[in-house]
């Protein structure tokens, strides 16, 4: 008779302590819905398109584009700490002309150019502390 009561208290016990689990993911499902939309990240406006991290707090990407929403011009890009990240140059979509990307702390990574969304010419690759690590020719 102890071993039935035990086994019931017991099961009970499980069963309150699983409708908790289910009310905690349920929450974590409604916090998860609150999570923006990967659309409202982005900002297309005549010839300008601008794409920010979660929280639209900190532009992630910007640039402009042609008539048929290609990269055409100078691109930006940015850390999540607003540190900027990189600068391509396009035109219609097509890489061409000066690249320049950086390390988180700001001093440049690499830089060269692009011509019809080739690499060209010296391309130089420098450590986080700017000092010249590389030298490609293309």
């Amino acid at each position: 008779m102890k071993n039935v009561l035990f086994l019931l208290g017991f099961g009970c016990l499980f069963l309150f302590a699983c409708d908790d689990a289910t009310d905690e993911s349920d929450v974590r499902t409604s916090k998860t819905k609150l999570q923006e939309n990967p659309e409202d990240l982005i900002e297309r406006m005549p010839g300008i398109y601008r794409e920010y991290y979660p929280g639209k707090k900190q532009l992630k990407i910007a640039g402009p584009v042609d008539d048929e929403d290609k990269r055409h011009g100078a691109w930006e890009s940015y850390y999540e700490n607003g540190q900027m990240n990189s600068t391509t140059y396009f035109i219609h979509g097509i890489k061409e002309g000066h690249s320049i990307v950086y390390h988180p702390n700001g001093a440049i990574h690499y830089v060269g150019e692009y011509k019809n969304d080739q690499k060209i010419g010296l391309w130089k690759t420098y450590n986080e502390k700017g000092e010249l690590i590389s030298e490609d020719e293309f």
